[in-house]
């Protein structure tokens, strides 16, 4: 069985300018018939004059990762490259042994590799997704007390009215207009996205969790309607100085 493929467009790439992506299409594709790929970072720059804040926002996104083997050596080359000059081009007059320089192999073949938390944190600041792990995945392993909260997946097996502990990211906050001051919370785990109620009474016991949380873990009761699956929360506890501790940050879609 074929494995699914998800293509993401360069709009995901924050701060991406629409004509650069129309350039670097059109010169994948300069006649409509045939697609030609890039072989290299300056076969890229040679063919779509692309500028370097451009090209650096590719690199941090992992687009140039096929051309360079991953984000570090891709921003090494992109410095030592033809778009803005390259890396040591002003130093051909200095005298390297009366100033201590030391000149390395501009290869970037012995860059050490970005560990899984830096590269989750490239990932989400550049496009505010990850094809890696789910940070809760690497969360879990790091702190005891997440080992203790269910995934979403497992949720569904619990059965109605049992008492569980979650965790996740905090993507979503709704207060809808008829829903008589009911809050509404969606917790992005590994697994899936998890509904949360939280009523009035629990908004003013845990006001500060509940408005700032961008990692939160909640304590309450599962609430089975059909296929719908809520947790109606008793506790929330507000755990994003951990989430910072890793580097990571929520999507906070309010």
């Amino acid at each position: 069985e074929d494995t699914p493929i998800l293509r993401l467009g360069y709009r995901l790439i924050i701060g991406m300018s629409k004509t650069v992506a129309e350039r670097i299409v059109k010169a994948r594709n300069p006649d409509n018939s045939k697609a030609f790929f890039f072989t290299s970072i300056p076969e890229l720059i040679q063919r779509t004059s692309i500028p370097k804040s451009q090209l650096t926002l590719l690199g941090k996104a992992g687009a140039l990762n096929t051309l360079a083997g991953d984000q570090r050596k891709a921003h090494w080359q992109i410095l030592d490259s033809g778009a803005g000059g390259p890396l040591l081009e002003n130093t051909t007059n200095i005298n390297a042994k009366k100033h201590s320089i030391t000149f390395i192999d501009d290869s970037a073949q012995n860059l050490k590799k970005l560990s899984e938390v830096e590269q989750l944190h490239a990932d989400y600041e550049s496009t505010g997704l990850t094809l890696g792990r789910h940070p809760m995945s690497l969360l879990r392993e790091q702190f005891k007390i997440f080992m203790h909260c269910k995934p979403h997946a497992e949720l569904a097996l619990l059965g109605d009215r049992r008492f569980v502990r979650i965790a996740g990211l905090v993507t979503g906050r709704q207060r809808p207009g008829t829903a008589s001051g009911v809050i509404f919370l969606t917790l992005e785990d590994e697994t899936g996205n998890s509904n949360v109620i939280v009523w009035k009474t629990i908004q003013k016991r845990c006001h500060q969790a509940l408005l700032r949380g961008q990692l939160l873990e909640v304590k309450g009761v599962i609430e089975t309607e059909g296929s719908v699956v809520n947790v109606v929360a008793q506790e929330l506890t507000d755990h994003t100085d951990l989430l910072y501790k890793t580097k990571i940050r929520s999507r906070d879609f309010r």
